[in-house]
Order: C-alpha cells, then structure tokens, then sequence
C-alpha cells in the first residue's frame, strides 16, 4: 500500500496532467476518485493513530496525578509518624534508641530563619539584583492586531490538523 506523502504526490501530477489538452477526462476522473478514497482511508487512520496516543496521554497523565496524590499522602503520614515518635521519645526523656536494625536519634536540626517585618531589617542585609524586563507578548499582539506596528515584529497565523 502506498504511503500518505506518495498519495499525494500521485494526486497532484495527476492534477498537473489535466492541463494538457490532450488529457483523457474520463480516465483522469476514475484515477481521482481511487487515490482520493486511497488518501482519505490514510488520512483516517492517521486519524485513529493521533486519537489513540492522545488517549494514552490523558491516561499517563491521570496516572501521573493518582501517583502524585498517593506520594503527598505517603509523605504527611510519614511525617505524622516521625512526629509522634519524636514526641514520645523526648516524653519518656530519650534522645536516642538502639536496635538491631536502626539507631533513632532526636537531633538539632540546623537553624532557620524567620522574618517578621523586611521593613526592620537594615539594607546591608539585601542584595541588590538590577530591574529585569521582559517582552509582553500579549501587548505586542494585541498593538498588532489593532494595526499599530511595532519594529521587530509581526503577526502570523499557522494551521493546525483539528480531529473531531
């Protein structure tokens, strides 16, 4: 069977060759029609191809979010029991517990910082970083699509294959 890019180009000559004046319309109208049904049958399974990888997609992506949600559940439940044992070792006044598998210690973490007022705080206490710009693309489209031009730039419009 022939592939999608050779249908077309035997679809084209074959349109190519209806400016001759010699050319057989009958003839020309039978090839059409078969390689139009032969493209469309390609096209559609091109069709079927796309739908399924994007089915596949949302199903990856609907893992994704179920695998996610059970991680962040795993993480505050591991927390949670991290907690109460931390809890209940410093109640009964013990800082650290050896077993035959694991050493559990109740140990200093490092310290952190909070702040509650920046306007307190002294400037030698800042970096100072240069203003950034960036583009607003959205500006700049909207100017355009007005009809103001603006150097630099231009507005196009592509095409997408849409699949119903």
């Amino acid at each position: 069977m022939s592939k999608l890019y050779e249908l077309t180009d035997e679809y084209l000559a074959l349109w190519d060759s209806l400016n001759d004046p010699d050319a057989d319309w009958d003839a020309a109208e039978a090839a059409l029609k078969g390689i139009e049904a032969a493209l469309d049958a390609k096209v559609e399974n091109c069709a079927k191809a796309i739908r399924g990888m994007e089915s596949e997609q949302e199903s990856i992506l609907a893992e994704i979010e179920r695998l996610t949600k059970r991680q962040h559940a795993l993480e505050a439940k591991t927390q949670g029991l991290k907690n109460y044992v931390q809890a209940e070792m410093e109640t009964a006044g013990r800082d650290k517990i050896r077993t035959d598998l694991f050493t559990i210690a109740i140990q200093r973490s490092p310290d952190r910082l909070i702040v509650h007022s920046e306007a307190e705080i002294p400037d030698v206490f800042f970096k100072h970083i240069p203003a950034t710009t960036q583009l607003d693309k959205t500006a700049v489209k909207k100017a355009l699509a007005g009809g103001t031009a603006v150097p630099g730039c231009e507005l196009t419009h592509g095409f997408h294959l849409r699949i119903r």
